[in-house]
């Protein structure tokens, strides 16, 4: 199954320690990945407060698969 990773970049789940690493690695962990995307300046809920680049990035990432 196709996927795709997108978090905002002011996350509060991103300090969890040993994020970084699982985030640098997660291709090996989701054999489909295909991008993962970081917004700036976004926190947690990525669909609400970027709602426009959210819809662009799956759109974007539907249109792919």
């Amino acid at each position: 199954m196709p996927a795709l990773y997108l978090v905002g970049e002011r996350d509060p789940g991103l300090v969890i320690p040993g994020m970084k690493e699982i985030i640098d690695d997660m291709s090996q962990m989701v054999p489909n990945l295909r991008n993962t995307i970081v917004l700036p300046g976004c926190g947690h809920w990525a669909s609400q407060e970027m709602h426009e680049d959210v819809n662009s990035a799956m759109l974007s990432f539907l249109k792919a698969t």
